[in-house]
């Protein structure tokens, strides 16, 4: 948090962090190359969404916005692409966490009325003094949201990829999305796609009947 637009501090990391140089050290030549971030949230599509592509609409940053149901649920910033893994894990973040066992685990004792509250009380600027009187408390409790995200991406896209044979979560915007292409393969691949699709589902289910 450098200012009063943390939005803005974000996307200007985003923009200004894009591509990296490397040297040939045998020739001293350099080569620029390009980053590719995955903006990684969680009920995103529904929150967080909106004040990024406000702030980068509002900068002419903004492209290939996708808008379905009161969601967005993808965009273009610089060419980077959000992810909101709540339309994949279709429940609270720390059930999420818990079923992963994510470290850390999400941080238990926050409750989103408190802020709720100092607003409803006194506004904007009653939102504000509760945020500075309670400074510690809520940049504790978003490190700890932003850190067992993070785990829990990790090992939810590392799952299905090993039970898909290889696709990435983070190709598709919804698991509706990505079980209609998979679904696709299975109707118009190759028999050994076919097969390979089918053996790993049939694998997958006998692992879930076990746990049950």
């Amino acid at each position: 948090r450098t200012s009063n637009n943390p939005v803005g501090d974000l996307i200007d990391w985003i923009k200004h962090n894009s591509s990296f140089t490397i040297v040939d050290p045998s020739t001293g030549e350099e080569e620029k190359r390009e980053i590719r971030y995955n903006i990684v949230g969680f009920n995103s599509a529904k929150f967080d969404h909106f004040f990024l592509c406000q702030e980068a609409a509002n900068r002419g940053d903004l492209s290939d916005v996708m808008y379905v149901n009161n969601s967005i649920l993808s965009f273009s910033l610089y060419g980077h692409k959000p992810l909101d893994i709540c339309k994949y894990l279709v429940c609270p973040l720390a059930a999420a966490c818990a079923k992963f066992k994510t470290v850390p685990e999400k941080l238990a004792g926050f409750s989103h009325e408190l802020p709720q509250k100092a607003f409803d009380a006194g506004g904007l600027e009653g939102l504000k003094k509760w945020f500075a009187d309670n400074d510690r408390l809520q940049v504790r409790y978003s490190k700890y949201d932003v850190l067992s995200l993070a785990d829990l991406t990790t090992k939810f896209s590392q799952g299905i990829s090993k039970i898909t044979g290889g696709a990435s979560i983070f190709n598709y915007m919804t698991i509706g999305q990505m079980a209609y292409k998979l679904w696709q393969k299975t109707q118009t691949g190759s028999n050994d796609e076919k097969h390979h699709l089918y053996k790993l589902y049939q694998e997958a289910k006998e692992k879930n009947e076990k746990f049950e």
